[in-house]
């Protein structure tokens, strides 16, 4: 889809903030007694909100990536790539897949979750619909690594260092994104230490969003090089 003239975008944009501006002075007006009201509006107001946001990501300049390379795989059937939380530095796969629970859909099952580093805190990428996308490319990567029989568990730990002009980016493009991860190529994810130069990303619940890169390997930089449409690139060995 070509893209759209900015000035059509800016004149959208101002149509919804005085749509939102007014639903918001109505909530504010709004008695106790009207609480059906107070979440009809709000329930209103939500995909205005996110349609906001988008046309702000589509005028940001930032290259739109499909989440195709997070089903790379190296020779030893592992994830080429990890993709973490900036608010915890683990990333686990487990794969389960035992042959006694029937057919092959009911047997196996993914988990996959972003852990803190002394084990405290847990985000279950599977709760909810938020990072669906991100589960079923992993997914397709762990079907053909796993172990019949076998729990099959992969952890990487990110320990690099996040330059400071691009934490400073990721302040700027917080408000456009529903979350903002990191994507690097780990060594080994035996040993959990990924690369220390990542990409820094936007995820709008659909596609990564280019927010920073310093310092790319070859597999990120092949994923830099892919744009919605190309899902056909393949990394040689």
């Amino acid at each position: 889809m070509a893209p759209r003239e900015p000035k059509l975008i800016h004149a959208q944009q101002s149509r919804l903030a005085e749509q939102i501006r007014k639903g918001e002075v109505l909530l504010e007006t709004l008695l106790p007694c009207e609480a059906i009201a107070t979440k009809r509006v709000t329930k209103m107001l939500k995909p205005l909100k996110r349609e906001q946001q988008s046309l702000a990501r589509e005028l940001s300049g930032l290259k739109r990536v499909s989440v195709e390379p997070l089903t790379w795989r190296r020779k030893d059937g592992a994830p080429c790539l990890a993709v973490f939380h900036l608010d915890m530095p683990k990333l686990v796969l487990e794969w389960h897949d035992d042959w006694r629970s029937g057919s092959w859909a009911e047997r196996t099952r993914l988990k996959m979750e972003w852990v803190s580093l002394d084990g405290s805190e847990k985000l279950d990428l599977k709760q909810g619909k938020k990072y669906s996308a991100i589960v079923k490319a992993y997914f397709k990567v762990m079907r053909r690594c796993g172990v019949v029989d076998e729990v099959t568990r992969l952890t990487a730990t990110f320990e690099g260092v996040i330059p400071f002009e691009v934490r400073e980016k990721i302040e700027c493009y917080r408000p456009l994104f529903d979350d903002i991860l990191i994507v690097a190529e780990p060594t080994s994810w035996k040993k959990h230490i990924p690369k220390p130069d990542p990409l820094i990303v936007g995820w709008d619940g659909r596609e990564f969003w280019i927010i920073a890169a310093f310092d790319v390997t070859p597999v990120e930089q092949a994923m830099l090089s892919l744009a919605p449409g190309t899902e056909s690139l393949r990394l040689k060995s």
